[in-house]
């Protein structure tokens, strides 16, 4: 079958949550009790434990383009299509793969480039699904049971949407009316007691939702302030109060989420649809329930409305690559830290953050994590395939894929490793991966082979190209399906 059949396949055996542990350097007793987090999800895919992301097909044309970026260019060259923003052809990356009559399209390139960076295969961007962003966020800070925290996370939620860390994260995502996500700023603070032992949400605007009743209600009761489109509650629940997720339990399947709902506010005369977020205490430090919380505040920005009335379209989700078979689909999913090593943290202030995908950095072959840690002493260096990262390989048969290290400005020789990720899927490993060499300058080729030596059991396997210079890594995701 085709990828886009393995896509269906892999849709269909997974629930609709995407759960993974985070435990970066500022974690607490990870993972026993770490801080968990989960996106929220309209399909699904395999992931650690599940998977789940926004997946829209949109590739008009299989083939990915080579781009040359300048530096400080503000954008792409003119008619050069951006993969992944689904302005053209190469949208959305792949769907076919490549076989091994699809690499060794670049002249080699013995010596650095001078040029900075080399012509590459463009960093596979999130797309735009037509949805709503919100231009100026209206946070709401929701508290309970004499939170101790209370005053640091009013703090934080008064603050954050108005931060250079705020304006690095949200930069350049907009929707098709123009609208931009801008600067925020509090909305309010709820001090109230908690509800019970137990809320169950679901995914979508549904009836049944306990979650979406007891907003309703205080919404109702004049308890949470009247929202408007632009409005999220942020609601950071005790130990005492345990959330459920489509039957995921917090800090164990999951550490936190975001979520929408439409309704008819007193006075108004028309529904309204909003956003809220659930923090769980995964983690009784205050740096992690803003890191968590952070996470969910930009997805909820970029794409905020998952609405089964409203029928309202996401707004800034997966592109259906390589890149978001493992990380997830929305923009901070994209720079989450899988080796637990801190690379997704950022501080702002006093406040702990995450680090978020930026499509106008990625389309500059900057870091495309943002805020970037040093990027005025050390550039962002990675390296790339030639022609595609979603592969179509035949059982047994080696397979010789051509890839080009490039740099956003002069860097000396940095190391260059691969990775099955099979076994942290909970799968057997059935790659044989090698390279031809392991460190590499921009625009040096390198000669990746590749042997599938038996079918995958979920129909594809993962593997990373890992890029290390000094304790800077960066990565590039693929994906290899049997033909």
């Amino acid at each position: 079958m085709g990828l886009d059949g393995v896509w269906r396949q892999v849709a269909a055996l997974m629930n609709v949550m995407r759960i993974f542990c985070h435990a970066p350097k500022v974690c607490d007793g990870c993972p026993e009790r770490g801080t968990f987090e989960t996106m929220r999800v309209v399909h699904s895919f395999a992931g650690l434990v599940t998977l789940g992301v926004v997946i829209s097909a949109c590739y008009d044309d299989p083939t990915l383009q080579l781009v040359k970026v300048p530096r400080d260019a503000g954008a792409h060259e003119a008619g050069t299509p951006i993969v992944g923003g689904c302005g053209g052809a190469g949208c959305g990356g792949s769907d076919g793969g490549a076989d091994s009559g699809d690499a060794g399209r670049r002249t080699p390139t013995p010596v650095p480039d001078p040029n900075y960076p080399t012509t590459h295969a463009p960093i596979p961007l999130l797309r735009y699904a037509h949805g709503n962003v919100l231009d100026a966020p209206k946070v709401v800070t929701v508290t309970f049971d004499n939170d101790t925290s209370r005053d640091f996370l009013e703090g934080f939620g008064d603050s954050i949407t108005g931060t250079a860390w705020w304006d690095a994260v949200s930069a350049g995502y907009c929707d098709d009316r123009a609208k931009c996500v801008g600067h925020g700023a509090g909305a309010g603070h709820v001090r109230t007691a908690s509800p019970g032992s137990s809320l169950a949400d679901i995914a979508g605007n549904y009836a049944e939702s306990a979650v979406k009743q007891y907003i309703a209600q205080q919404i109702q009761s004049g308890t949470f302030p009247v929202p408007d489109a632009n409005t999220i509650y942020m609601l950071y629940t005790p130990d005492s109060l345990q959330v459920t997720l489509d039957g995921k339990r917090q800090c164990v399947d999951f550490g936190a989420f975001h979520n929408s709902m439409t309704l008819t506010a007193p006075g108004g005369t028309a529904p309204v649809t909003f956003t809220y977020a659930i923090m769980p205490r995964c983690s009784n430090a205050d740096r992690m329930v803003t890191f968590t919380a952070s996470h969910e505040l930009v997805e909820a920005a970029t794409d905020p409305i998952f609405d089964d009335v409203a029928k309202v379209q996401p707004g800034w989700t997966s592109t259906k690559d390589a890149w978001d078979f493992l990380s997830g689909g929305e923009v901070a999913d994209r720079c989450f830290d899988f080796d637990r090593k801190g690379r997704d943290v950022y501080h702002q202030g006093p406040y702990t953050v995450t680090r978020s995908f930026s499509n106008l950095a990625a389309s500059q072959s900057h870091d495309p994590c943002v805020p970037a840690p040093s990027p005025d002493k050390l550039p962002y260096f990675n390296v790339a395939p030639e022609y595609r990262d979603m592969l179509l390989l035949k059982v047994g048969e080696p397979v010789q894929v051509s890839l080009v290290a490039f740099t956003d400005a002069p860097l000396p020789a940095f190391n260059v490793d691969v990775l099955e990720q099979s076994g942290q899927l909970g799968m057997v490993d059935v790659l044989s991966l090698s390279l031809d060499r392991t460190t590499a300058q921009n625009g040096q080729e390198l000669t990746l082979t590749i042997t599938l030596n038996s079918s995958p059991g979920a129909g594809y396997a993962p593997f990373q190209i890992t890029s290390t210079l000094g304790p800077f890594e960066h990565h590039w995701q693929f994906i290899v399906q049997p033909k």
